[in-house]
């Protein structure tokens, strides 16, 4: 039996259901960082103890030209007062800061990048970004480079985030020609806090601080993209000429040097304040650790890098800021530092709408009164624990998802005679347990009748100490980084990025995302345009930016931020990606017969285009797709004007159209949108805009199309007559389908989209309409996703009028064939 040119799906679409964290987080399957240049060693500047550097040349460098360069990993979000990263102040008329605050001019905390330099009491607020800077997952790179000489106001300051230069701004305002700024002067230089007083100290982790005097750089000398993944990584660093008040901070505190030495070949160290060797870690750009800082209940009080956890009233949680890989196995240490009445400790599915899903979806650990030890809650509910926990010890978490088993360790000693290396003693919390999207850590303490404060530090791998608070620990897995006070059983490893199992999914270039319990637009971005470009397909709107929405895309998912349609707190979403070319365009030079240039990105595997053009409001105008095969669905939209998104589909009555984010049935509309007789395999045709007034071709305008043609094994195009039964229509695809969209193009109806990751299971009622921003709702209009296509389980209009005809579009899970052997099985 011949393979399919797709064995796998997922390797060509995939779809990512999250649950929003309100801040910032990466969506998908993690992978391991690529390494090109290691970054040993961050800081921790721990709010609570106002830690901070500080020094103060003995005279002045270059005041134009310069580039400051670090990379943070953000602890603490800003307060009202917001958080200083550096300082250079004579006084409060005389100063130069970076620092993430609220709007300026006051407001709600926007946790956005500030910097304002004030001279003689003359304020330049120099920029405040639009974009928030709150996913306490990742390190940020965040570079500025100054050159004031040159005769470009916006080349005299240019600010760089993870490797892409920021043109968006809430204020910019760029220094004039020649000016001084107050930066590597004779004047006290902070790192963490403010210069007039230390009401606004930094929370963070700070890794390789770089200030380079007398030279405007680029990103390219601190980083570069990693092709394999997308991800913006540091480099190693050569070359750099530091100046006369330059200097790197790698915070190593070894081989004789202490955390603020300076080591880029000069002599400008810096004074450390209210900062230890504790506070020195291994959570780097290079190898990122978990903490506890993804979504916090209110009475949580979060210190020490997110590792030390203070829980001071009834049924309060905090989850980690990385998701629980639903596979291998992972071990984690917790230091009991005071107890109360009641402590839980384990692991949950993610935040649900409104608050953390009940215990008995997933496994705590409940340590009833002071003495009690700790009882299982959860599928073995009521097991109980030999001996008790005391303040001072450390409990190891061994958590082994492959065999759905949990173990737990006093100061390194299993309890019940447990041994993960031989699968016994532990916990089966089933094969049901966990199994959703997103399941989050949950080794949280919380006080359940008296309210009394509890406190723990987490340590993940990169914090042996717990906070200064014991004799480092040299304990390593066997299976990558990490450093623990206690052994790790063999096969466990730490929580850490570079752990995590890789994916064979790449990265996306179109990602369409909808908020499943909100009203939400529908976001829609493509690695053409690029990031925070988004469209709305349930609207006729232009192209917008959402700054604070996609950020990346990445192998086998994405980066996002806190804008409410892509990750408010509490919210979940859904994901769907296409694969193209790794956002690589090129210009269409083939000789097609266009009349039209246009530029294609295009996957000729999965039959996946992405086709950019100026209009030329001129009928019967060619456009070239860059497939091998003429298109079977093709999704036209106007990024400068607010017009409505075309459709083309193979099936539909010739030269008839459909609009996506309407509920009309086929239609001319006007002189018509596509000329059937000109899609060939080469290029599609459109009519001219003005003549028939829906802007598909726009003079001047900027246009965009996504183009699929039908793969075996695939993708499937197609048409279905309906019949009004329960046990309607079964439509054959050649393959399993993962992801569908139907339309009866007769009625006025909705597009209902289906996907087997919102609803796993048969029969599958979970809708979502793109021309709509209807939450997730269910009703009668259910499939059935079987091995080779799909049949329809509902009787209404919008999936199976009788005798009315529908469209559909759908991707597959796998092949009917599977892997070229072997028939995949139906649900």
């Amino acid at each position: 039996m011949p393979k399919p040119a797709i064995v796998r799906g997922s390797d060509q679409f995939f779809i990512t259901t999250y649950e929003g964290n309100g801040t910032g987080q990466k969506v998908g399957n993690f992978v391991p960082f690529t390494d090109n240049g290691t970054i040993a060693k961050s800081a921790i500047f721990n709010s609570a103890d106002t830690a901070y550097l500080s020094r103060t040349p003995s005279g002045a460098g270059n005041r134009r030209t310069f580039t400051i360069s670090f990379w943070i990993k953000r602890a603490k979000l800003a307060t009202t007062n917001g958080q200083q990263v550096l300082t250079s102040h004579t006084d409060g008329n005389n100063r130069f800061q970076i620092f993430f605050d609220a709007s300026i001019g006051g407001g709600a905390v926007g946790n956005k990048l500030t910097c304002f330099n004030t001279d003689g009491g003359t304020n330049i607020n120099l920029f405040q970004t639009t974009r928030t800077f709150e996913d306490t997952s990742k390190f940020y790179h965040i570079l500025l480079a100054f050159d004031t000489t040159q005769a470009t106001a916006s080349n005299r300051m240019k600010l760089y985030v993870d490797g892409d230069q920021i043109t968006t701004f809430d204020t910019v305002n760029y220094p004039s020609e020649d000016y001084q700024l107050r930066w590597n002067i004779n004047a006290a230089h902070y790192i963490g806090r403010y210069g007039g007083n230390t009401n606004y100290p930094l929370d963070c982790y700070l890794a390789e601080f770089n200030n380079v005097d007398g030279t405007q750089l680029t990103p390219s000398t601190f980083g570069v993209t990693d092709t394999s993944t997308g991800r913006w990584i540091p480099k190693a660093l050569t070359g750099i000429t530091y100046g006369t008040n330059g200097f790197r901070l790698q915070f190593a505190n070894s081989a004789g040097q202490t955390i603020g030495d300076d080591t880029g070949g000069g002599t400008n160290d810096f004074t450390v304040s209210n900062m230890t060797a504790s506070d020195i870690t291994t959570d780097t750009p290079t190898q990122n650790f978990a903490n506890m800082g993804g979504r916090i209940g209110s009475s949580i009080t979060l210190s020490e890098g997110n590792l030390k956890t203070s829980v001071g009233a009834a049924d309060t949680h905090v989850q980690s800021n990385i998701a629980l890989p639903l596979t291998g196995k992972w071990y984690w240490e917790v230091r009991l530092v005071t107890l109360g009445g009641y402590e839980r400790m384990g692991i949950v599915p993610a935040y649900g709408a409104t608050n953390l899903a009940p215990l008995s979806e997933g496994i705590a650990f409940n340590r009833m009164g002071t003495d009690d030890g700790l009882m299982m809650q959860g599928v073995d509910q009521g097991t109980a624990w030999d001996g008790a926990f005391h303040a001072g010890d450390i409990v190891g978490f061994a958590v082994d998802m492959d065999n759905k088993i949990f173990y737990i360790s006093d100061n390194g000693t299993y309890r019940n005679s447990a041994n993960p290396a031989n699968v016994t003693g532990g916990l089966n919390f089933g094969a049901t347990t966990l199994a959703a999207n997103n399941c989050q850590l949950h080794p949280a303490t919380g006080s359940g009748n008296s309210g009394s404060t509890n406190v723990s530090v987490f340590n993940f791998g990169q914090n042996p100490t717990f906070g200064g608070a014991i004799t480092a620990g040299t304990e390593t897995p066997d299976t990558g980084p990490g450093i623990f006070k206690y052994n790790p059983p063999t096969g466990f490893s730490s929580l850490c990025q570079d752990n995590f199992p890789e994916t064979t999914k790449g990265i996306p270039d179109l990602v369409w995302i909808k908020n499943r319990d909100a009203t939400d637009s529908h976001q829609l971005y493509d690695s053409s345009r690029g990031a925070t470009k988004d469209l709305n397909p349930d609207a006729a709107t232009a192209e917008g930016t959402t700054s604070d929405g996609l950020q990346k895309f990445l192998k086998g998912g994405i980066s996002i931020e806190d804008d409410v349609s892509v990750n408010t707190s509490g919210e979940s979403y859904v994901a769907w990606n296409w694969i193209a070319n790794g956002g690589t365009t090129s210009a269409n030079t083939d000789g097609s017969g266009a009349t039209i240039a246009s530029t294609i990105q295009a996957n000729q595997t999965a039959g996946f285009s992405i086709v950019q053009w100026t209009g030329n409001n001129t009928s019967n105008s060619k456009i070239a797709h860059g497939l091998s095969q003429a298109p079977d669905w093709i999704l036209v939209k106007n990024l400068t004007d607010a017009t409505d998104w075309w459709l083309y589909h193979k099936d539909l009555t010739a030269d008839k159209n459909l609009k996506i984010n309407e509920t009309a049935a086929e239609g001319t509309f006007g002189t018509g949108v596509f000329d059937y007789s000109g899609i060939t395999n080469t290029v599609f045709e459109v009519d001219n805009g003005s003549t028939s007034g829906n802007s598909i071709n726009g003079n001047t305008d900027s246009m965009i199309a996504y183009c699929w043609h039908e793969v075996p094994g695939f993708s499937s195009f197609g048409t279905y007559t309906g019949n009004a039964n329960v046990s309607g229509p079964f439509i054959y695809t050649g393959f399993k389908p993962s992801f569908l969209i139907v339309k009866n193009r007769e009625r006025a109806t909705g597009y209902y989209m289906y996907d087997n990751k919102r609803t796993p299971l048969n029969q599958m009622d979970g809708h979502l309409f793109p021309d709509a921003t209807t939450a997730e709702t269910t009703g009668s209009e259910e499939m059935d996703f079987l091995s080779n296509g799909f049949k329809c389980r509902g009787d209404n209009s919008g999936s199976n009028r009788s005798a009315e005809d529908f469209i559909y579009m759908a991707f597959a899970e796998h092949p009917f064939i599977g892997d070229g052997t072997n028939p995949v099985t139906a649900k």
